[in-house]
């Protein structure tokens, strides 16, 4: 026999046992009480727990979102201590190019083509070093962007911004 039956005949044999009828209502009304008070306190350790990581997390987003706003508030009210300038390379249309002449090409006018004669040598690529000496009484820092890419910031000095007006 299942273990099941066995338990069901021996609650079947203690209930008969009474001669109250009664007693057999109020054990089977005292185990259903037992068993939904058992049912009531898993459902709220199982909702609890969402609930409470529910507000964990909720907490978390609100303190996270709070310092993002008071940072770019904080940046935001500070005045820029420095001057950006950003340089885009020239349009295609911009580019000049120079060309030799030959013979056999025909000019329309001479009016419509003008020579321009350079001397060989001249130019050269500057540096880093170069370009900060070129912008010397500004105060500039070199800004790498990638191994090919570089800004010139222009910084407002300190002594400028912080001088007394004069009369």
């Amino acid at each position: 026999m299942s273990r099941k039956t066995d338990n069901e005949r021996l609650l079947a044999d203690m209930l008969s046992a009474e001669p109250d009828s009664e007693f057999s209502a109020n054990v089977l009304a005292e185990t259903l009480r037992g068993v939904r008070r058992q049912r009531r306190v898993r459902q709220v350790r199982r909702y609890g727990g969402a609930l409470a990581a529910l507000i964990v997390v909720a907490l978390a987003v609100n303190h996270f979102l709070r310092t993002g706003a008071r940072l770019e508030l904080a940046r935001l009210s500070q005045p820029a201590s420095y001057q950006l300038v950003v340089t885009l390379p020239l349009p295609a249309g911009q580019v000049t190019e120079t060309r030799l002449f030959s013979p056999d090409q025909e000019v329309a006018s001479a009016t419509s083509v003008r020579l321009i004669q350079t001397t060989p040598g001249g130019f050269g690529e500057i540096g880093d070093d170069e370009l900060i000496l070129l912008a010397a009484p500004s105060v500039v820092a070199l800004v790498r962007r990638g191994p090919h890419e570089a800004e010139l910031v222009f910084v407002s000095s300190l002594l400028e911004d912080s001088s007394p007006l004069q009369n």
